[in-house]
């Protein structure tokens, strides 16, 4: 289940740690991320409170938070936890069909730079394959390169 944010409002999400053995306010775990895994517009406050404002509609992505503390019988312990989350337009939010069409126009939108990149990839090689054949007084057009042994 994905949990749908609104574009340009705050989002907050300040988890807890539950240890049947232990008072909640005993309790100090500070809460991470793997580096490189929250959108640009989210972040850990004082290691307690995921906070950030999306400035535009996203695609869902897996946000994992990951807690470090000290349980009742004083080992360090590490546990995570994933879900999803989507920055979708207020028009949006109640409505599964625009919440699906934002997600395909999104991957549509992500496909056709991926194309773009391979193409220019591909022009970039070619480009560079014509200049070194324009520069080797050794080879004319439609002569091979040499094969070098590995």
């Amino acid at each position: 289940m994905t949990d749908p944010r609104l574009v340009h409002q705050q989002y907050e999400w300040e988890p807890r740690i539950w240890d049947p053995q232990a008072a909640s306010d005993t309790l100090k775990p500070t809460f991470t991320s793997p580096p490189g895994s929250l959108p640009p517009w989210l972040h850990w406050e004082d290691g307690a409170k995921l906070v950030g404002t999306p400035a535009e509609p996203s695609p869902p992505m897996t946000i994992t938070a990951i807690a470090e503390f000290v349980d009742a019988t004083g080992t360090k312990c590490v546990i995570d936890t994933s879900f999803n989350v989507q920055a979708v337009l207020p028009h949006v939010l109640n409505n599964p069909e625009a919440i699906y069409a934002q997600v395909q126009a999104q991957a549509l939108a992500q496909a056709q730079m991926q194309q773009q990149a391979a193409a220019q990839a591909n022009y970039d090689y070619a480009a560079q394959q014509w200049n070194m054949m324009a520069t080797d007084p050794n080879l004319s057009m439609g002569q091979s390169m040499p094969m070098q042994p590995v």
